[in-house]
């Protein structure tokens, strides 16, 4: 399941160098975490502030959580190698 993404706006802060600090600092810890994370910088339709989004990227061992219950793909399979005909 997709993490929540974690969201600085820029109006939070007293200073534009205060958000990009702290948008850094988060990612750099979750880093440090071993937390594989990307980080953004959207503009606010409204008024063009800047919005800071860090993803939380999941892990692969998820994948291989024996409590998953993994999903076969049924395989369509043709009984015949030439193409069909059309009827005319």
């Amino acid at each position: 399941m997709p993490q929540n993404p974690i969201i600085f706006l820029e109006t939070d802060f007293d200073t534009l160098e205060d958000a990009i600090a702290t948008s850094q600092a988060q990612v750099a810890q979750l880093t440090q975490q071993g937390i594989l994370c990307s980080q953004q910088v959207l503009y606010r339709a409204t008024d063009g502030c800047r919005v800071f989004v860090i993803n939380i990227e999941e892990s692969e061992s998820i994948d291989h959580d024996p409590r998953r219950k993994r999903v076969k793909m049924k395989t369509e399979t043709r009984t015949s190698k030439t193409p069909q005909r059309r009827a005319h």
